[in-house]
């Protein structure tokens, strides 16, 4: 967990909110490789490229909710 300005928030809700706004221009629908060209191209932070990474490779995206949604149904790792 993160304390922002005296907030808390998930990693995870923060993640969702940057890949969201790194893939705001990108046409659906979108593979794993199209999403990750994207983040990559529009230089989004690391750890959001790290998550996009966990996508099904063969699955097809019909939108960036389609997306987050999927990112957040997975369990968490042992990060901390």
């Amino acid at each position: 967990m993160t304390i922002i300005n005296g907030t808390a928030t998930s990693r995870l809700e923060q993640d969702l909110k940057d890949l969201g706004a790194a893939l705001h221009g990108l046409s659906f629908p979108a593979r794993q490789d199209d999403i990750l060209a994207a983040l990559v191209v529009g230089r989004a932070p690391s750890r959001v490229l790290w998550r996009a990474g966990c996508l099904s490779r063969g699955r097809l995206y019909l939108s960036i909710e389609d997306v987050c949604a999927e990112l957040a149904s997975r369990p968490r790792t042992g990060r901390r």
